[in-house]
């Protein structure tokens, strides 16, 4: 009797020790959650920019996809985008001076930036666009404009899109490419 009780009260112990080791987003700190597009640790944002600075902006296109096409029907999986711009120098930081999301027919309709954004350096800062907007087409894009402090390596600038649909999922990458930036 005694050896039966052991056997019953034993898996019961696993399923609660296993139940509880699977809430991990509770037991993640606050501070490590991250709204996208708000400032946080190692970015600040920046007022005035000398003309010196402004004439050495520079600028990243990068693609992003709303929604891909799937099975013979060419039904829609709609997709969340993040835009990621990474300060890749450990010196010398970066200011991001305007983040646009531009649609597929190339007229922009959103601006991310009431202010430029200073991203120390090996810091990074994220943009995000929900999965249901699907307003700039099937292909829109982020055009990133930034200057830096000085002399230092090229950030990387790259989308990451996500979708799923039931048990299905769907994720990739773009890497921004260096364009000429946009005249004031």
């Amino acid at each position: 009797m005694n050896a039966m009780r052991r056997r019953a009260i034993a898996p019961a112990f696993l399923l609660i020790a296993a139940g509880l080791s699977c809430d991990v987003q509770s037991q993640r700190p606050a501070s490590t959650v991250a709204t996208p597009g708000q400032p946080r640790p190692g970015v600040t944002s920046v007022s005035g920019l000398s003309a010196e600075m402004l004439a050495n902006v520079e600028a990243s296109y990068v693609p992003v996809y709303s929604h891909v096409y799937t099975a013979d029907t060419a039904q829609a999986l709609n997709l969340a985008a993040t835009l990621f711009a990474r300060n890749t120098d450990a010196t010398t930081s970066v200011i991001l001076t305007r983040v646009s999301y531009v649609g597929s027919d190339g007229k922009t309709l959103q601006e991310f930036l009431k202010s430029p954004l200073r991203i120390a350096p090996l810091a990074s800062m994220d943009f995000f666009i929900k999965e249901s907007d699907v307003t700039g087409g099937a292909s829109p894009s982020f055009l990133v404009e930034y200057v830096r402090e000085g002399p230092a390596s090229e950030p990387i600038v790259e989308s990451v899109m996500v979708g799923t649909a039931g048990t299905q999922g769907i994720s990739f990458t773009c890497s921004g490419r260096r364009i000429a930036p946009r005249k004031p």
